[in-house]
């Protein structure tokens, strides 16, 4: 599982400190990236389906299919992403209790 850096949980990481911009144009490439990770995982799936087709042998990382560690990575993915927005309604409806 991807683990997120321990500096995004860091508020003064983009304080008026000398190199400040340099970790704030660190951190919108690789949101950037991050953001691209749907798609390249999409494109590397259907690259091994027609690697294997032509081969008639599963395509292995670490001794397991590619496609299992593939599918695993986007149902966690997904799982991570229904999570999010459970929290984010969560969160609004406490706000809405609140603001009453």
């Amino acid at each position: 599982m991807i683990q997120a850096p321990s500096s995004i949980f860091d508020e003064n990481r983009y304080s008026g400190v000398r190199g400040a911009h340099k970790n704030l144009k660190r951190a919108e490439k690789a949101r950037v990236l991050a953001g691209k990770l749907p798609s390249i995982v999409e494109n590397l799936t259907s690259k091994v389906k027609a690697w294997e087709m032509e081969r008639g042998v599963p395509f292995l990382y670490d001794k397991a299919p590619l496609l299992n560690v593939l599918a695993e990575y986007a149902q966690l993915r997904l799982e991570r992403e229904e999570e999010k927005r459970r929290s984010r309604i969560w969160f609004d409806l406490v706000e809405k209790v609140t603001a009453k």
